[in-house]
């Protein structure tokens, strides 16, 4: 049985095991070993880039984890993922690095589901100051972080906060993926959600129809991909064993 769990209590483990423990306990094994008395500086160096390359495969491996059981609409589930995400950036990077965003802003999205939006806010919250603090911030976070932070003050009913951080969104998704991007229709989308609440229908209509469009654009394009593949002729390959061999052939 492991022992190598990130909370005593048992509904909380139970959490982390369907979460995310099964796909990082090993390394957890490694991680959390005592260090070891080493002779050299060379050996010592040695293992603290192993280490370091774990703490990195960790991350790397819970981030990916919440992020997958967001897109399933798993809420509560990507929280352990997210938190070890967290932690282990924290350890690695600090707190004021901007490798922590993208876990933050797991954690945000997963409280928002929850409507837990009191934590919502303080995870938020954190990822912002870190972004804004960063002049060199790409925008392929930014973009995420406007994006949450639009679906954080649309659930809690302020819309025109929710629209200036929607608009945001769109902005720096078109500077990173271009304004027909599938990423940036998802800021269009959320935007038109806010406008359709307010019962704006000629606003909300015509950026769904953006949003439409861009789809369209992009499923079109998939399906004439398939079409020319599929009238290609495909080239036939026989096999013949060694005594269908017609006399000759072989020669």
């Amino acid at each position: 049985m492991c022992h190598f769990f990130l909370c005593s209590c048992h509904d909380h483990q139970l959490a982390d095991k369907e979460s995310i423990h099964g796909h990082i306990c090993d390394k957890l094994a490694i991680l959390r070993q005592p260090a070891k008395f080493l002779p050299s500086e060379e050996l010592r160096q040695k293992w603290k880039k192993q280490m370091r390359d774990l703490n990195l495969q960790v991350i790397d491996t819970a981030a990916t984890r919440a992020r997958h059981l967001l897109f399933q609409g798993l809420h509560e589930k990507a929280v352990p993922a997210a938190l070890v995400a967290v932690r282990f950036c924290l350890q690695q990077h600090g707190p004021s690095s901007i490798e922590l965003v993208p876990a933050y802003l797991c954690l945000g999205e997963a409280c928002i589901g929850l409507r837990k939006l009191g934590k919502a806010e303080e995870y938020l919250s954190q990822a912002n100051w870190i972004a804004i603090t960063d002049p060199n911030c790409p925008s392929s976070i930014m973009y995420n972080l406007h994006r949450n932070l639009g679906l954080l003050y649309a659930a809690k009913g302020d819309y025109s906060e929710a629209l200036r951080h929607f608009a945001d969104d769109i902005y720096h998704a078109s500077e990173e993926f271009g304004t027909n991007s599938l990423k940036t229709s998802g800021g269009h989308y959320h935007m038109a959600n806010v406008f359709f609440r307010q019962s704006k229908m000629d606003i909300a209509m015509s950026i769904y129809r953006q949003v439409t469009k861009i789809w369209h654009k992009y499923l079109s394009e998939i399906a004439t991909n398939k079409m020319k593949q599929a009238s290609q002729p495909q080239a036939i390959t026989i096999t013949v064993s060694k005594d269908e061999q017609t006399p000759g052939l072989s020669e």
